[in-house]
């Protein structure tokens, strides 16, 4: 709920601020030292700073738990007419980079499941007791949340169970996979009550629950409460040339447990032909230091060695789930220092 008012109310938006802070400046009992500070600003009409400031309360907790940031404040300032500032402090860059890309709140989810639990009419237990883990979430498709498995496996059900009989599964196949197609089709859809693809909307809503439900139990067994977004969903990354020879898919392809989903900043967009499976990634993330300091960043997915028996083979693998970036490296100095072998290219000796 807090992070809908919050999103609903993004033309009060004001600014963010990124400040170094100096080693034990943060002045908190209970705090350790903090390195960098972030500062979000909204600015609303005094009337109207009490919902901001419940609903900032809420996410500073949340941040705090699950996050792990060494400070997390909100304060109002009634000189500005209603200025509300979320504050939050981070031992490190590094931890506040993870924290904005690593991010897996689902913009998607908080657009339609409101309107699909509308809809819903659960009739067996495991249905009932998703739609109220659903009713609870926070939209945070979290590797260990049951509700973003259970959503996530309801809107994959959506577009099959409403379009296959009157399109065919060829063009069904096509289109489903176009997620935010999808989503405003069914939104669309629900808000206007009726339409040629939908005779009953709330059975065929009901319906692709039970679908996606009874897919889940069949992989993670029946207690609904202990189901995890990361036991079905995995990112994979298929060897180029020889994935699919018999054999060799165990030795040179890699996956890894993963989170997200399609509309969070860390994306988690699954194959339609093989849910839950991930099969598009950001293979590549840059961040660049545009200050003296010069700290720029990067992180590559798998590993850089090619050859499987090298140690960079997938070395980076853990760290890209992790949003783990590593520095990179541009003046001579500090490559030299950090350099882990030398290869020197000698040319062959002219023969006579």
């Amino acid at each position: 709920m807090a992070r809908r008012l919050l999103n609903s109310r993004r033309e009060s938006f004001g600014q963010v601020v990124f400040e170094p802070r100096s080693v034990g400046s943060a002045g908190r009992i209970g705090m350790g030292p903090a390195s960098v500070r972030m500062t979000v600003e909204w600015l609303v009409p005094l009337g109207e700073t009490r919902p901001i400031t419940m609903a900032l309360h809420a996410v500073a907790a949340e941040t705090r738990a699950a996050r792990g940031c060494i400070g997390c404040s909100v304060s109002t300032d009634i000189g500005k007419g209603g200025a509300v500032r979320y504050v939050e402090d981070w031992k490190t860059e590094e931890d506040l980079r993870q924290r904005l890309q690593s991010d897996t709140f689902s913009l998607h989810a908080q657009t339609l499941l409101p309107l699909l639990l509308k809809h819903v009419r659960a009739e067996t237990t495991q249905d009932k007791e998703a739609v109220e883990l659903l009713r609870r979430w926070n939209y945070d498709s979290r590797a260990d949340s049951a509700a973003a498995a259970i959503f996530e496996a309801w809107f994959l059900r959506l577009a099959p169970t409403l379009l296959e009989d009157k399109l065919g599964p060829t063009v069904t196949r096509s289109y489903e996979r176009r997620f935010t197609f999808v989503t405003r089709f069914v939104v669309n859809m629900l808000n206007n009550g009726t339409s040629r693809f939908c005779d009953g909307c709330d059975a065929i809503v009901t319906a692709a629950l039970h679908d996606g439900v009874a897919t889940l139990a069949g992989q993670m067994g029946s207690t609904v409460a202990g189901w995890r977004w990361d036991t079905v969903h995995r990112a994979v990354f298929p060897h180029q040339g020889l994935d699919t020879v018999p054999g060799l898919h165990w030795l040179l392809s890699r996956s890894i447990p993963n989170r997200g989903d399609w509309s969070s900043v860390n994306v988690g967009a699954v194959d339609v032909t093989r849910p839950f499976e991930q099969t598009e990634i950001p293979g590549y993330r840059q961040i660049i230091d545009l200050s003296t300091a010069n700290d720029n960043r990067f992180l590559a997915s798998v590993g850089q060695g090619g050859h499987f028996l090298s140690p960079h083979y997938d070395d980076l693998l853990q760290k890209w789930h992790d949003v783990k970036h590593l520095p990179m490296r541009m003046d001579r100095a500090a490559i030299e220092s950090h350099a882990t072998g030398r290869l020197r290219l000698v040319p062959p000796t002219p023969s006579r």
